[in-house]
């Protein structure tokens, strides 16, 4: 469409849907999937120059496109020369104004080639951006990634030369097309949250690797660029050193051997090398099985109860950025509440999470964020769900202390979201065969019965129940345990109430710490000795922020957390449920 401006000339105006359009393929996804364990990358946290773009005024203006020194005049942002701010961060907590802020803003920073070979490979990873994230290199857009909390990866190799200008536009709008949809119940942070690096690596390199343990023998898969033709695996205090032959750059190997078993009890990891020509990828491993039988979920063939609690990637201070420290802190609290497992609610958290839980020996629901209502009929949106799950899985199945793949929380029953989650399953599946699926299932209300279609297709039967909260008659609870007919194992994925830390108020009086207390006492004796529960995971560790949450007792916070969002006052229901913890054996 052709208008005049007011000197007369011709400008054409762009419906949003047509320019929108230009930068929308290519899509980046695991298809361009780069292992990073053992690799040093070149750091590009940081400050980087800063803007919100509430009318995507940057795409018609074509801000990726403007030169150092030649930004044309009059603009209304200027690349080179704004504010800045952090990366990794959550743009809601820079400013007062942007708490609450949905839409995109532009990150730009110059960087430099780090290669000093002319024969290497570079490579650009952000650990996670959410939720759209557009990248531009000197003005060439080079492709979109779609979902908040997985990494993905580009290849500079042929791109940057010298120096150049990277921008990237994210935007975390709301939409029932996305995982999460347009109606959440934690808070909707945006901006670059983890880390971004640059990796150099040889032309011919690992791409991805896959070590298990089968209950009889070592299992290694390996993907390097198709034109290498071995790979070499080793594992020095196992006596293992064997070579990988591979074709298209693909191989497995199949290794006898009788490891020390990693448990939650014993956390017992092995240095793990894989290596192809100069590269070289490394890892701690941890050998162990997981299954399931009747009601129980097994570790290396023994039943585990998961003494668990949930936990959302939020802090008071950072938002959804996290650290080692603030990691290391919610393992501490884990470990003093009894638990040996953590529902990691509910979209992948930091890396860095399974990372350490391997050492802990704490064990790990990961899952995606199939939350609600989402459009389960749309083709983008399960190719979207498709590609989250598989940079989930890619990421993290090496991980031993990770035993569940969450597939979905609180879902309608209808034919396609069943249709939706079967390929979600087979997918799984297909890239982990390792590992039990796990979802929170619906119960029908007025049977009291597990009747959710879902529960049929999983392995681990999760349910959300409030008794006594949001559902007045807790004894209800026990007659869902009763009607319980499914053949696997029952986990309560979720229960809770919200309560302030230090209102002092009597047990009858909502939101006090006498109520909580309450509770959890009416819900241990629903479940206690009881056999369909295989665990039991409290909503939550620790108070968190979300918008959704308004009343004058929650403010933006929902207050279920058995920690404060100081993540230091415990309230009084916490001891209730570690006093429980300590008396629940495995078996």
């Amino acid at each position: 469409m052709e208008k005049s401006d007011l000197a007369g000339n011709a400008v054409t105006f762009l419906h949003e849907e047509d320019y929108m359009d230009r930068y929308a393929n290519p899509l980046i996804g695991a298809d361009s999937w780069f292992k990073v364990s053992g690799r040093n990358g070149h750091d590009l946290n940081g400050d980087w120059r800063f803007a919100i773009d509430p009318f995507e005024t940057g795409f018609r203006q074509k801000w990726y496109a403007f030169k150092r020194g030649a930004v044309p005049e009059p603009h209304d942002w200027n690349p080179y020369d704004a504010e800045t701010c952090a990366v990794p961060s959550v743009w809601n907590l820079t400013k007062p104004e942007l708490y609450h802020y949905e839409g995109g803003v532009w990150c730009a920073r110059q960087i430099a080639d780090p290669r000093t070979h002319g024969d290497e490979a570079l490579v650009l990873r952000f650990g996670a951006a959410n939720y759209c994230a557009r990248v531009f290199l000197d003005g060439v857009f080079l492709g979109r990634h779609l979902g908040g909390s997985t990494p993905f990866c580009i290849d500079l190799s042929a791109r940057l030369k010298g120096a150049g200008e990277l921008l990237v536009h994210v935007e975390n709008t709301r939409s029932p097309d996305r995982l999460p949809c347009h109606h959440f119940d934690w808070f909707n942070y945006g901006g670059i949250h983890r880390d971004v690096a640059l990796y150099v690596v040889p032309k011919q390199h690992l791409r991805d690797t896959f070590v298990r343990y089968d209950g009889q023998a070592i299992v290694v898969d390996v993907e390097t660029t198709p034109d290498a033709d071995e790979a070499r695996l080793e594992i020095p205090e196992l006596g293992i050193a064997e070579t990988i032959p591979l074709e298209l750059g693909k191989g497995t190997l199949r290794v006898e051997s009788n490891p020390d078993l990693w448990h939650p009890g014993k956390p017992r990891l092995y240095d793990v090398t894989i290596t192809t020509c100069d590269d070289r990828l490394t890892e701690r491993v941890g050998f162990r099985t997981v299954s399931v039988s009747k009601d129980r979920v097994l570790i290396n063939g023994e039943p585990v109860y998961l003494r668990g609690v949930c936990v959302h990637e939020d802090d008071r201070e950072t938002g959804r950025v996290t650290s080692q420290a603030d990691i290391c802190k919610r393992l501490v609290h884990a470990r003093e509440l009894g638990a040996n497992f953590l529902r990691l609610a509910h979209y992948p958290h930091h890396e860095r999470v399974a990372e350490i839980a391997d050492e802990e020996g704490i064990m790990l629901w990961e899952e995606l964020p199939a939350y609600w209502s989402i459009n389960f009929e749309k083709s983008e949106t399960e190719a979207d769900a498709q590609n989250q799950l598989t940079e989930l899985i890619k990421r993290d199945r090496n991980r031993a202390s990770v035993i569940l793949w969450g597939l979905a929380n609180e879902t309608a029953d209808t034919r396609p979201r069943n249709t939706f989650f079967e390929r979600l399953a087979t997918t799984a599946r297909t890239l982990d065969p390792t590992r039990p699926l796990s979802a929170a299932c619906l119960f029908n209300q007025e049977t009291l019965k597990v009747e959710d279609t879902l529960a049929h297709l999983v392995d681990v039967v999760g349910i959300n129940e409030y008794f006594g909260w949001y559902d007045a008659n807790v004894r209800d609870l026990s007659r869902i345990l009763e009607n319980y007919d499914l053949d696997k194992p029952l986990v309560i994925s979720e229960t809770g109430c919200d309560v302030v830390a230090g209102n002092q108020d009597v047990e009858t009086v909502r939101n006090s710490e006498a109520f909580g207390v309450n509770y959890y006492r009416d819900q241990i004796n629903a479940i206690e000795g009881h056999r369909a529960v295989a665990g039991f995971v409290p909503w939550l560790l620790y108070d968190f922020r979300t918008e959704r949450r308004q009343n004058a007792v929650q403010k933006g916070w929902n207050r279920k957390g058995l920690i404060s969002e100081d993540k230091a006052t415990h309230k009084k229901a916490f001891w209730v449920i570690a006093d429980f913890f300590k008396r629940q054996k495995d078996g």
